[in-house]
Protein backbone atom coordinates (compact mmCIF):
# COMPACT_ATOMS: atom_id res chain seq x y z
CA UNK A 1 0.00 0.00 0.00
CA UNK A 2 2.71 2.48 0.99
CA UNK A 3 5.55 2.72 -1.83
CA UNK A 4 8.86 4.30 -0.32
CA UNK A 5 8.75 6.91 1.82
CA UNK A 6 5.39 8.47 2.68
CA UNK A 7 4.10 12.15 3.84
CA UNK A 8 0.42 13.05 5.80
CA UNK A 9 -1.07 15.96 4.02
CA UNK A 10 -4.06 17.38 6.21
CA UNK A 11 -5.75 19.99 4.08
CA UNK A 12 -7.50 23.31 5.55
CA UNK A 13 -8.42 21.60 9.19
CA UNK A 14 -9.50 25.09 9.82
CA UNK A 15 -12.02 26.67 12.22
CA UNK A 16 -13.46 29.17 9.33
CA UNK A 17 -13.74 26.30 6.92
CA UNK A 18 -15.08 22.89 9.10
CA UNK A 19 -16.10 24.40 12.41
CA UNK A 20 -20.14 25.02 12.49
CA UNK A 21 -19.58 28.24 14.29
CA UNK A 22 -17.82 29.92 12.14
CA UNK A 23 -17.67 28.12 8.69
CA UNK A 24 -18.83 30.35 5.31
CA UNK A 25 -20.24 26.27 3.97
CA UNK A 26 -22.46 25.44 7.24
CA UNK A 27 -23.25 21.98 4.66
CA UNK A 28 -19.11 21.20 4.39
CA UNK A 29 -18.73 21.92 8.26
CA UNK A 30 -21.67 19.54 9.36
CA UNK A 31 -20.24 16.91 7.01
CA UNK A 32 -17.08 17.19 8.91
CA UNK A 33 -18.74 16.90 12.02
CA UNK A 34 -20.81 14.02 11.21
CA UNK A 35 -18.63 12.15 9.76
CA UNK A 36 -16.05 12.42 12.65
CA UNK A 37 -13.04 12.89 10.26
CA UNK A 38 -11.18 15.11 12.81
CA UNK A 39 -10.85 12.62 15.29
CA UNK A 40 -9.55 9.88 12.53
CA UNK A 41 -6.93 12.60 11.05
CA UNK A 42 -5.75 13.19 14.51
CA UNK A 43 -4.87 9.46 14.82
CA UNK A 44 -3.83 9.04 11.65
CA UNK A 45 -1.00 11.59 12.14
CA UNK A 46 -0.45 10.27 15.35
CA UNK A 47 0.76 6.88 13.70
CA UNK A 48 2.85 9.18 10.99
CA UNK A 49 4.95 11.07 13.59
CA UNK A 50 5.36 7.49 15.87
CA UNK A 51 6.56 5.96 12.27
CA UNK A 52 9.17 9.52 12.03
CA UNK A 53 6.86 10.03 9.03
CA UNK A 54 6.37 13.86 8.15
CA UNK A 55 2.96 15.46 8.69
CA UNK A 56 1.97 18.46 6.68
CA UNK A 57 -0.48 21.09 7.35
CA UNK A 58 -1.89 23.12 4.67
CA UNK A 59 -4.38 25.58 5.33
CA UNK A 60 -6.05 28.38 3.37
CA UNK A 61 -4.21 31.75 5.07
CA UNK A 62 -5.13 35.13 2.56
CA UNK A 63 -3.84 38.02 2.47
CA UNK A 64 -5.54 41.29 4.02
CA UNK A 65 -5.61 43.05 0.80
CA UNK A 66 -6.24 39.55 -1.92
CA UNK A 67 -4.06 41.58 -4.14
CA UNK A 68 -2.90 37.63 -4.87
CA UNK A 69 -6.64 36.14 -6.06
CA UNK A 70 -7.77 36.01 -9.65
CA UNK A 71 -11.23 36.27 -9.86
CA UNK A 72 -11.75 33.54 -12.48
CA UNK A 73 -13.98 30.81 -10.79
CA UNK A 74 -17.14 31.04 -8.30
CA UNK A 75 -15.51 29.54 -5.49
CA UNK A 76 -12.91 32.72 -6.56
CA UNK A 77 -15.84 35.37 -6.33
CA UNK A 78 -17.84 33.94 -3.38
CA UNK A 79 -14.08 34.22 -1.29
CA UNK A 80 -14.12 38.05 -2.15
CA UNK A 81 -17.29 38.51 -0.16
CA UNK A 82 -16.59 39.84 3.24
CA UNK A 83 -13.41 40.79 5.01
CA UNK A 84 -10.60 38.65 5.26
CA UNK A 85 -9.72 36.98 8.53
CA UNK A 86 -6.51 38.26 10.18
CA UNK A 87 -4.20 35.78 11.03
CA UNK A 88 -4.37 35.77 14.84
CA UNK A 89 -8.59 35.44 14.06
CA UNK A 90 -9.73 32.36 16.25
CA UNK A 91 -11.55 31.33 12.85
CA UNK A 92 -7.97 30.58 11.33
CA UNK A 93 -7.30 28.17 14.11
CA UNK A 94 -6.78 24.28 13.38
CA UNK A 95 -9.70 22.14 14.88
CA UNK A 96 -9.52 19.84 17.81
CA UNK A 97 -7.40 17.02 16.91
CA UNK A 98 -5.99 18.63 13.39
CA UNK A 99 -3.88 20.95 15.26
CA UNK A 100 -0.02 21.68 14.68
CA UNK A 101 2.18 19.48 16.61
CA UNK A 102 6.37 20.02 16.85
CA UNK A 103 8.17 18.64 14.02
CA UNK A 104 5.15 18.77 11.85
CA UNK A 105 5.48 21.56 8.42
CA UNK A 106 3.34 24.18 7.87
CA UNK A 107 2.56 25.02 4.35
CA UNK A 108 -0.02 27.86 3.94
CA UNK A 109 -0.88 29.49 0.66
CA UNK A 110 -2.67 32.83 0.41
CA UNK A 111 -4.48 32.16 -2.88
CA UNK A 112 -5.56 29.28 -5.32
CA UNK A 113 -7.43 25.61 -4.20
CA UNK A 114 -4.40 23.37 -3.45
CA UNK A 115 -1.70 22.94 -1.46
CA UNK A 116 0.26 21.13 -4.31
CA UNK A 117 0.69 24.55 -7.02
CA UNK A 118 2.21 27.58 -5.74
CA UNK A 119 3.37 26.57 -2.55
CA UNK A 120 6.83 25.16 -1.21
CA UNK A 121 5.37 21.23 -0.51
CA UNK A 122 6.08 19.20 -4.06
CA UNK A 123 9.55 20.55 -3.24
CA UNK A 124 10.02 19.53 0.25
CA UNK A 125 8.68 16.59 -0.44
CA UNK A 126 9.96 15.60 -2.97
CA UNK A 127 13.74 17.20 -1.14
CA UNK A 128 12.61 14.36 1.60
CA UNK A 129 11.86 11.38 -1.17
CA UNK A 130 8.39 11.33 -0.20
CA UNK A 131 7.19 8.58 -2.95
CA UNK A 132 3.96 7.84 -0.89
CA UNK A 133 1.22 10.72 0.13
CA UNK A 134 -1.93 10.39 2.01
CA UNK A 135 -3.91 13.39 1.13
CA UNK A 136 -6.64 13.82 3.94
CA UNK A 137 -9.31 17.38 5.14
CA UNK A 138 -11.34 19.22 3.06
CA UNK A 139 -12.79 19.61 0.89
CA UNK A 140 -13.62 16.62 -1.51
CA UNK A 141 -15.28 18.53 -3.99
CA UNK A 142 -12.04 21.31 -4.40
CA UNK A 143 -9.11 21.00 -2.72
CA UNK A 144 -9.01 17.32 -1.55
CA UNK A 145 -9.72 16.10 -5.37
CA UNK A 146 -7.36 19.33 -6.64
CA UNK A 147 -4.38 17.85 -4.80
CA UNK A 148 -5.09 14.39 -5.09
CA UNK A 149 -4.81 14.88 -8.93
CA UNK A 150 -1.69 17.08 -8.75
CA UNK A 151 0.17 15.27 -6.52
CA UNK A 152 -0.86 11.81 -9.33
CA UNK A 153 -0.10 13.86 -12.07
CA UNK A 154 3.47 14.80 -10.66
CA UNK A 155 4.30 11.00 -9.79
CA UNK A 156 3.53 10.39 -6.50
CA UNK A 157 1.55 7.49 -5.18
CA UNK A 158 -1.56 8.90 -3.38
CA UNK A 159 -3.88 7.31 -0.69
CA UNK A 160 -7.10 8.55 0.22
CA UNK A 161 -8.71 7.45 3.39
CA UNK A 162 -11.86 7.54 3.19
CA UNK A 163 -12.96 8.30 6.50
CA UNK A 164 -10.36 11.36 6.63
CA UNK A 165 -12.13 13.31 3.77
CA UNK A 166 -15.53 15.02 3.60
CA UNK A 167 -17.40 17.32 0.76
CA UNK A 168 -20.28 19.20 0.65
CA UNK A 169 -23.19 15.97 1.18
CA UNK A 170 -22.58 12.63 1.52
CA UNK A 171 -23.97 12.24 -2.13
CA UNK A 172 -21.14 14.40 -3.91
CA UNK A 173 -18.92 12.87 -1.66
CA UNK A 174 -19.71 9.28 -3.02
CA UNK A 175 -19.85 10.26 -6.55
CA UNK A 176 -16.56 12.36 -6.26
CA UNK A 177 -14.71 9.56 -4.08
CA UNK A 178 -15.83 6.68 -6.02
CA UNK A 179 -16.00 7.92 -9.66
CA UNK A 180 -12.97 10.37 -9.73
CA UNK A 181 -10.73 9.61 -6.97
CA UNK A 182 -10.16 6.10 -7.23
CA UNK A 183 -9.21 6.36 -11.26
CA UNK A 184 -5.98 8.37 -9.58
CA UNK A 185 -5.42 7.24 -6.30
CA UNK A 186 -6.08 4.41 -3.47
CA UNK A 187 -8.99 4.95 -1.85
CA UNK A 188 -8.64 2.98 1.56
CA UNK A 189 -10.15 3.54 5.37
CA UNK A 190 -7.16 5.40 7.94
CA UNK A 191 -6.98 1.83 9.78
CA UNK A 192 -5.21 0.27 6.36
CA UNK A 193 -2.95 3.25 6.86
CA UNK A 194 -2.15 2.66 10.13
CA UNK A 195 -1.74 -0.48 9.76
CA UNK A 196 0.40 -0.64 7.21
CA UNK A 197 2.67 1.91 9.47
CA UNK A 198 3.18 -0.37 11.91
CA UNK A 199 4.03 -3.01 9.81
Amino acid sequence: MITGKPALIIHEMQKFVVDPAYAGFPALANQVVERGIAAKISALATAFREAGAPVFHTPARGRPDRKDVKVNTLIAAMGMKGTPLPPDHPAQAYVEGCEFHEGDFEIPRSSGLTAMVGTQLDTLMRRMDIETVVVTGVSVNVGVAGNVMVASELGYHVLVPDDCVAGSDEATHRAIVDNQMRMVARVVQSEDIIAALAG
